[in-house]
């Protein structure tokens, strides 16, 4: 702000003023603190991991909450498939098609806005007795497009979760097969 504070309690002897002052500051501080939203693009480039960060454009921003409280929008596509080997948390998610989003045992993938399936995601617990969770933290969720979203409980548990009084659309389109816990907290 360029203001010295102790020209301010010095100078103009106003308790107010100082008060208005700390406040503009600690109200400047607060907007550097805001996530930014950042899109990022799978390319699949090295491998089919999502959390390699050479998998992603721009790679410095791989949506893995490791950047800083980004806020994520995730494109997936060819290369297939794209397999999540980690826990997220993201705003958006697109599956183009031809994409294949295939989340691991034991890992959880967190949607705080939309889901555009136009390729598949499968929630693949495995057979070793793990957990595997696709969760919605939204009030309003949907999911659009044409492609299907898979619960394969295997020998484990596949869950399918909504934020408490959430509802979550299904495109007439889109498909969920398969079988699971389905969680409405």
């Amino acid at each position: 702000m360029g203001m010295d504070s102790k020209w301010l309690s010095k100078k103009s002897g106003s308790k107010a003023l100082r008060l208005a002052a700390a406040a503009a500051l600690v109200h400047c501080a607060s907007l550097s603190l805001r996530a930014a939203t950042v899109t990022s693009t799978w390319t699949g480039a090295t491998d089919t991991k999502w959390s390699n960060a050479n998998n992603w454009s721009p790679s410095d921003f791989d949506p893995n909450n490791g950047n800083g409280g980004n806020d994520y929008n995730v494109i997936l596509g060819t290369p297939s498939p794209t397999t999540l080997d980690t826990t997220v948390e993201i705003n958006d998610l697109t599956v183009n098609s031809g994409g294949l989003l295939n989340i691991q045992v034991n890992n959880t993938m967190t949607i705080d806005g939309t889901v555009t399936d136009n390729g598949g995601i499968v929630v693949d617990s495995g057979n070793n007795g793990g957990t595997t969770i696709f969760n919605f933290n939204s009030a309003t969720a949907a999911v659009t497009g044409s492609g299907t979203l898979t619960l394969n409980a295997g020998g484990g548990a596949a869950q399918f979760n909504t934020a408490s009084g959430a509802t979550v659309t299904q495109d007439v389109n889109h498909s969920i097969v398969g079988l699971a816990q389905i969680n409405a907290s």
